[in-house]
């Protein structure tokens, strides 16, 4: 039966686990189709990777897991550390010489706090004098600082670092206190912070910590983590995929299970009396329920009411409009990284065209054939360096989902790619008709055929005969004379000597105008001519919302929406 304990509708839709109480996280609890094997893995010793885009569901589990470790009867100490506010350390790596030292006692602390959370639960005392800290106020105050850039003030907090070794002594004491054998080091929202320097030095401070009686756990994005030279994934932690899978014979069910779980009944009885609707939605979610939630929230309205919201019937029009939206938020999301990583400006604004060519190739594939659909390309090999770097960033925003590569004797090998179905339904390329009905749009993508792919060759999707220059890396200029650089490497510009400097990633994101955010642009004249409110980093200052909610038309939720929308943008 649908939850009897929604204080308002709009709590349905809040997409990220940890911003939900214990109370509606057990509540809305749905089960992964592969749950019971992957939290025995999260459970187990061993360092594992959970990996998926976002909105896969990566926050559930490790919370699903943590939960269950904490029962009396277990026998391991579980910790989980939200480590998404680490970019905010990353302006240290071009101001300080010793940036990785303080990135590694960030890392620390905030491990640290994870375990004193767990002791608290637990009901024993934290042995905070073993790292000569008074308290965990210290500790906050520390980790505040540090994401400050205030490197002095975190130095008289913790006048003795912290070390790996000190970290296994208080684990150790730990364990004995609450009669345990060993611990699991839950690390969200790791290696996400599109800065090389600190994802390298996060995975040699996730190896340091793993030993026979703590293990360290990380969820990690596909195609963007950058990994240290001395860690191997497979040796040092293996790889866990939690990205739902729309072709998996269960995949319908649990997100019907989802939705009932999250809606009151009512409105999830709209959806039981129009299937191929919900259907069509699930499925152009491509295994993200984070995008099954927004469009549902598209479909049941905007409206300020409940009653609104559950009383329309749902209509073509409406689920269309959906589908349209997730596929263009899915593709702002790959769109941000351009911000975020320009650098690779080229890269992203190339990704938008191999998008609508491996679309276009994939609507003259169906078009043309008699049998079951097909939402897959087989890209030939080779394929460049250049574009697996693209595909990588496409990936991350779960545009994009590998399927192996597919060995054809002499006609070659070739990696199978699918297409975010939402961005082929927008292009209606999966059935070949002006007028297409939910039921059969839902029966195509339901029933395709797992052997059928449309060929295509790296030079097509790009546009370009020579990749490698139409994929150059933008390095920024010169800040004094403006001359380009040399080289990827300089360190001086040729014209006139000046150092040459690397902006921080950080820094450049939060600079960003509102308008990068996912608002509509009648939403973001209005912030913007009724607030001070102008850029990202406005958004993140306004703590309490005091600028926004003096926009008319933005209450409480629609405050803290925007208040998140600004906070994935950086994370």
């Amino acid at each position: 039966m649908a939850s009897s304990i929604h204080s308002s509708v709009e709590s349905a839709f809040v997409e990220q686990a940890e911003y939900l109480d214990d109370e509606l996280f057990s509540q809305w609890l749905v089960h992964h189709p592969n749950e019971d094997e992957i939290l025995r893995k999260l459970r187990a010793s061993g360092a594992k990777l959970l990996t998926g885009p976002r909105g896969t569901g990566k926050t559930t589990l490790m919370l699903r897991a943590r939960n269950q470790m904490l029962k009396a009867t277990s026998e391991v100490l579980p910790a989980y550390v939200n480590f998404k506010t680490s970019l905010r350390l990353e302006p240290l790596y071009r101001a300080s010489g010793n940036a990785s030292f303080w990135f590694r006692q960030w890392l620390l602390l905030r491990t640290v706090a994870g375990i004193a959370e767990a002791a608290k639960q637990l009901g024993i005392d934290f042995p905070w004098s073993l790292l000569r800290l008074p308290d965990g106020a210290t500790a906050q105050k520390s980790i505040d600082a540090l994401q400050a850039g205030a490197i002095e003030s975190a130095a008289n907090l913790i006048p003795d670092p912290l070390t790996t070794q000190g970290l296994a002594d208080v684990v150790r004491h730990c364990l004995g206190a609450a009669d345990r054998t060993r611990a699991v080091l839950l690390f969200d929202d790791a290696a996400h912070a599109f800065s090389s320097e600190q994802q390298r030095d996060f995975f040699d401070f996730f190896r340091e910590v793993k030993s026979s009686w703590i293990s360290p756990k990380a969820a990690i994005y596909p195609g963007v983590t950058d990994f240290s030279s001395s860690f191997h994934v497979g040796h040092d932690a293996e790889e866990v995929n939690v990205w739902l899978d729309p072709t998996d014979t269960n995949y319908l069910s649990f997100m019907e299970t989802l939705l009932e779980r999250r809606l009151p009944s009512d409105v999830f009885g709209r959806f039981q009396v129009d299937p191929d609707s919900f259907r069509v939605l699930a499925l152009a979610a491509f295994g993200v329920p984070r995008n099954l939630l927004n469009m549902v929230r598209d479909v049941t309205g905007d409206a300020p009411t409940v009653r609104d919201r559950r009383s329309s019937p749902i209509s073509r029009q409406m689920i269309q409009r959906a589908v349209g939206v997730c596929a263009s938020t899915s593709l702002q999301v790959f769109k941000s990284l351009k911000k975020k990583l320009p650098v690779y400006s080229r890269f992203i604004e190339a990704g938008e065209g191999l998008l609508t060519q491996a679309t276009a190739t994939i609507k003259d594939y169906n078009a043309a054939t008699t049998k079951a659909a097909t939402a897959t390309v087989a890209l030939q090999h080779p394929v460049p360096p250049e574009v697996r770097t693209l595909l990588a960033f496409l990936q991350y925003a779960g545009l994009i989902r590998p399927r192996g590569d597919l060995r054809r004797g002499r006609i070659g090998t070739f990696s199978l790619l699918d297409v975010h179905y939402a961005l082929l339904i927008e292009a209606n390329a999966i059935v070949a008709k002006k007028s297409v009905g939910l039921a059969e749009l839902a029966d195509a993508l339901a029933k395709r055929d797992a052997h059928a792919f449309a060929r295509t060759t790296s030079n097509k999707l790009i546009g370009a005969q020579d990749i490698p220059a139409a994929l150059p890396l933008m390095l920024p200029p010169c800040h004094v004379c403006h001359t380009e650089r040399a080289t990827p490497t300089a360190r001086f510009c040729l014209n006139c000597g000046a150092p040459l400097t690397v902006s921080s990633t950080f820094e450049t994101a939060v600079s960003q105008d509102l308008g990068v955010l996912p608002l509509t642009a009648n939403r973001v004249r209005s912030i913007k001519a009724q607030s001070n409110i102008k850029t990202v980093k406005d958004v993140l200052l306004d703590k309490d919302h005091t600028e926004l909610r003096r926009v008319r038309m933005i209450g409480p939720v629609w405050a803290t929406r925007i208040s998140r929308y600004a906070e994935e943008f950086v994370e």
